[in-house]
């Protein structure tokens, strides 16, 4: 399996004001840029303890790009470069992209551990299924060399969605402040130092 270090993009003007933006984006506010550039010094760490071809994949969406070229700018990889993949898009909301969460009665405090399959984001209406996200995700983790070492910039849902994939074992947060280590089909969450 690739080595990989998949990152959620910065906060957005959309988290703050807690809607459901899906594949709709917004940009990184101040704390997300702060974020991103956490993020890439903790990358710059670890590609130092593990030299070699590194290469950045991310989510076409601008809050990703955005990260992304933050994280290249600091690492020293050029963003001109990076593999755009639409397959690490986040989870189609469906009538839900763009709502408030209180709007829709979405309630993430709970804190309790769902199977991934029966999320609330899977039973959005006119969104994506479980199954098509999986199996576009599945496809992009199909198609990796298992000697890549790949910096990945994707999203909460498809990050929960691909880590589950990666490991085999079902994924539950999606912090902003770190990153997960994927290799060898397991997983490590690295904070930001």
């Amino acid at each position: 399996m690739p080595k990989i270090l998949l990152i959620r993009h910065g906060e957005t003007h959309g988290n703050l004001e807690g809607r459901l933006q899906g594949q709709e984006d917004s940009p990184l506010t101040l704390k997300g840029i702060t974020q991103a550039v956490g993020h890439a010094k903790t990358i710059a760490r670890l590609m130092e303890e593990d030299p070699g071809d590194w290469h950045v994949t991310v989510s076409p969406l601008g809050r990703c790009m955005q990260t992304a070229a933050i994280i290249c700018e600091t690492v020293r990889l050029p963003f001109g470069e990076a593999v755009v993949d639409p397959r690490l898009v986040e989870v189609g909301l469906g009538e839900w992209s763009g709502a408030l969460r209180s709007d829709v009665g979405v309630d993430l405090s709970d804190g309790k551990l769902r199977r991934m399959r029966d999320l609330w984001c899977f039973a959005a209406p006119g969104g994506e299924g479980w199954e098509k996200v999986a199996l576009r995700l599945g496809s992009w983790l199909a198609e990796r060399s298992p000697t890549e070492k790949l910096i990945v910039v994707s999203h909460g849902l498809a990050g929960r969605v691909l880590r589950t994939l990666y490991t085999g074992q079902e994924a539950h947060d999606s912090p902003q402040d770190g990153l997960f280590l994927l290799q060898s089909g397991d997983l490590t969450f690295i904070p930001d130092a």
